[in-house]
């Protein structure tokens, strides 16, 4: 049983994760952890969904805290370093993604989302439409459908047989 739960955990951590997100997640509850193809999609794409709500509300914290802390003169070098990392950071997240959401709206999104490519799921997805400035009900709407179709694009690649070892 402890291992059962070992697997569930290490599943829920992968989708969360931003390297990995459900595109780590679910090859690793079926094809390591032995997991039933619905049940690895279940925890894996709700694991990945469940971080939008929170990521599109600290990012507009965070944005306000950095902001407000850089006007003031006796703010850190610290704070100053911190401020320009994240706007070197979000401008390039922005470049990525803006071609798609000009181009497509919200569907540029869902379709930037679901991209089976590194960098291209949820975090980076809720970062853009952060920046962007899309409605936070609209973008985890995009975000999550982005996500949904990811996972069925991750398990149809394992029912077809696409290997992940030569990327281990």
């Amino acid at each position: 049983m402890m291992d059962y739960l070992t697997h569930v955990l290490i599943l829920l951590f992968l989708a969360v994760m931003p390297i990995s997100e459900v595109r780590g997640a679910l090859p690793y509850g079926v094809l390591i952890a032995g997991f039933h193809p619905v049940l690895a999609f279940i925890l894996s794409v709700g694991g990945n969904i469940a971080i939008i709500y929170p990521l599109l509300y600290l990012l507009g914290w965070v944005e306000k805290f950095l902001f407000k802390t850089s006007k003031k003169n006796f703010s850190s070098k610290i704070r100053v370093k911190i401020a320009f990392l994240y706007v070197n950071f979000t401008s390039k997240i922005r470049k990525k993604v803006n071609p798609y959401v000009d181009r497509y709206g919200v569907v540029g999104l869902v379709l930037y989302t679901l991209i089976p490519l590194p960098f291209t799921g949820a975090w980076t997805a809720s970062v853009a439409a952060h920046l962007l400035g899309m409605k936070r009900n609209t973008a985890f709407m995009a975000v999550a459908l982005g996500v949904i179709f990811a996972g069925l694009i991750m398990l149809a690649m394992i029912f077809l047989g696409f290997s992940i070892k030569p990327f281990l």
